[in-house]
């Protein structure tokens, strides 16, 4: 039989209640019920019901096709003795038919899947609303970064995602062939339970999407985006969640080897993942056995381990299951400890899109893209091996780790598709002590042939970075000096404006930016991007208004300052950063040494501007050139006539 998942289960189970209430949580359920997999095409439920008259009275539904292209049956028998005759017998109407307290489940699952609360399943929460704004920030912020917010009117919101269905599943498999730009999930953090959001290319697909039935097996209700109150809002605060997530963000990729997120589908890498950071139940200091034993006997988590980490330094310690499941039970497990003694953090929230390899390092040595590059570094030349002789197929960290207790062991990694085992130990001293002791269960672990392999020193080589690609230049072959001529004369034009000419002072920044960046200025999202800051504090340098900019709001593209006027003209990278600083009240600028901001007018024409500095720039290259050429003349005509 194939394996039936939770979230088909839940399906089940909720069909069923909902056509026989009070069944499924009555006195002896779990041994009378049977799931039947593999159904023919179009059985209902009084069909079903049929294939097992010739055990008793019997109470059958169907499930409507789902994820894995099967139909599922639930069927109530009246004993248990019925339920087991039951599961004997074959028949061409099904594939299979096994017992349901076979499976592992229990009453507490059973009470989750036919109490879930009303509002859970037909609204969602602002905060989640706001949390899936800031992980489509962090994995497609072209897409959210549109401060009319016409991105919402294509997209959707997905309340009860299955734990088996990926953010690449919503992406190309779920919604018929419709084009879908981008698609993210979380973690509810009060149930568990995971919802979604689809941004469809087109507005009416997403209108569709709406109107038809729920896929059960892949998500339970489906609204639209811009349907949600304060919406709006939820984008520009999901923006501000994101850059305060990079630190945190940054620190569980620290941890996370390249080829983890290179390999197969990733989109839902970081949903396999327990980021832990030291608390009254995690010592980080008792290493990795530790880290185990909490997560088995305090959040409950039987799953196969891939990676376990622990970094004193960073004050961090990952977990990496297999599969989603696993963590998704410890998060439950996780809200009954009590408050503050576990610091473990959302991994939903921190999404890992693969990226793109910067070193070329790994294409001559492979082992170097199986490590993060934390322990590539010299330091750790003689503290990481390679384990061989053990399955890494059958294996799981967990149990490696229980077995190298007595040496002091920072992280283990395990590789299942390169069949490769790596170990990082505090020290090369814990390495030799590992190598010296066998314990028993090495014998049934891998046959006594369990070996330490040092990797190759070029793995522990300095980052070599890739190439930067060569910088472009606006003008090529206008010589500096006469590009420095156009920005000494805009700058000149800008300080004869009167201080309350914003017109002239905006038009002259913008002239001076279009000197050095041009292309900046001609970007269709340039109005939405940039902002006029004005009474600039005197002795204010380019660098540290720069700085405080995008400490507090985002990254910055151009910044143009004009210190004699106090102006400046900024360009972010996205809408929403600007929104924010046109948002801030006059106090706060105040803390960064401005008066006030605002929109450059309505009534410049850009490209003109633009188009008309090149122009200049040009026509200063040319003149230059012909001035050179005449001084060289004349020094040349000069030369000839001393010499002669």
């Amino acid at each position: 039989m194939a394996r039936v998942s939770a979230s088909e289960l839940e399906v089940l189970l909720r069909t069923f209640n909902s056509e026989h209430p009070g069944v499924v949580l009555g006195h002896g359920f779990l041994r009378a019920a049977a799931i039947v997999d593999g159904l023919r095409d179009r059985t209902t439920n009084e069909e079903l019901g049929r294939f097992f008259e010739a055990f008793g009275d019997v109470r059958a539904v169907v499930a409507d096709e789902g994820y894995r292209g099967e139909r599922l049956g639930l069927v109530v028998f009246p004993d248990a003795g019925n339920c087991s005759a039951a599961t004997n017998q074959t028949s061409d109407n099904y594939d299979s038919i096994v017992k349901v307290d076979s499976i592992g489940i229990n009453r507490e699952f059973l009470i989750k899947a036919v109490r879930l609360p009303k509002r859970m399943q037909d609204v969602i929460r602002f905060s989640n609303v706001r949390n899936l704004m800031g992980v489509l920030f962090a994995v497609n912020p072209e897409v959210a970064d549109d401060l009319q917010f016409n991105f919402l009117e294509r997209s959707v919101l997905l309340i009860g995602v299955s734990s088996e269905t990926t953010p690449r599943d919503l992406t190309t498999r779920c919604f018929g062939g419709r084009d879908v730009e981008a698609a993210v999930m979380i973690r509810d953090p009060e149930t568990s339970e995971r919802v979604g959001m689809v941004v469809f290319a087109e507005a009416g697909d997403a209108t569709v999407v709406k109107n038809r039935q729920p896929m059960p097996r892949l998500y339970r209700t489906c609204i639209l985006a811009n349907s949600v109150n304060h919406v709006h809002q939820a984008v520009l605060e999901g923006s501000e969640d994101r850059e305060r997530r990079k630190e945190t963000s940054a620190t569980m990729r620290s941890l996370i080897p390249p080829q983890y997120l290179q390999s197969g589908d990733s989109t839902d890498f970081h949903l396999r993942c327990l980021l832990l950071k030291s608390s009254s139940l995690v010592d980080l200091s008792q290493g990795l056995h530790h880290l185990c034993c909490v997560a088995e006997e305090k959040l409950q988590v039987s799953g196969r381990l891939c990676a376990a980490v622990v970094s004193e330094a960073l004050d961090a310690a990952i977990l990496v299951y297999d599969d989603s499941q696993s963590t998704d039970k410890a998060y439950r497990s996780a809200s009954r400890l009590p408050a503050g003694s576990l610091r473990l953090y959302d991994s939903s929230l921190f999404p890992m899109p693969a990226g793109k390899v910067v070193t070329r390092v790994s294409d001559q040595v492979p082992e170097r893209g199986m490590l993060p590059e934390l322990f590539t570094k010299p330091e750790y030349l003689g503290r990481v091996v390679s384990l061989r002789g053990i399955d890494a197929n059958k294996w799981d960290a967990r149990e490696l780790v229980y077995y190298l207790t007595g040496c002091k062991l920072e992280a283990l990694y395990i590789h299942r598709a390169e069949r490769k085992v790596f170990a990082v130990f505090g020290s090369q001293s814990d390495v030799h002590l590992a190598r010296l002791h066998k314990p028993r269960a090495w014998g049934k672990l891998c046959g006594w042939r369990l070996r330490f392999e040092d990797l190759d020193e070029a793995c522990f080589q300095p980052t070599v970075p890739a190439p930067a690609p060569p910088e472009q230049k606006p003008y090529p072959g206008v010589p500096k000096e006469a590009i420095k001529l156009a920005k000494r004369l805009t700058r000149l034009s800008i300080s004869h404006c009167s201080s309350g000419d914003t017109k002239g002072i905006a038009e002259g920044l913008i002239r001076l930016a279009a000197v050095s960046k041009p292309d900046v200025l001609l970007r269709k999202d340039f109005a939405d991007t940039v902002v006029l800051l004005m009474g600039i504090d005197a002795g204010t340098i380019k660098p540290d208004l720069r700085s405080e900019l995008v400490n507090a709001f985002g990254e910055v593209d151009l910044l143009r300052l004009h210190n004699e006027q106090g102006v400046a003209l900024a360009v972010f990278k996205s809408q929403t950063a600007a929104a924010k600083l046109h948002q801030q009240p006059a106090e706060t600028l105040r803390r960064f040494g401005v008066d006030r901001c605002e929109p450059i007018p309505g009534e410049l024409d850009v490209a003109a501007l633009v188009s008309g500095t090149s122009e200049m720039v040009r026509s200063f290259g040319e003149t230059y050139g012909r001035v050179v050429s005449y001084v060289d003349s004349r020094s040349a005509s000069a030369g000839t006539s001393s010499g002669d």
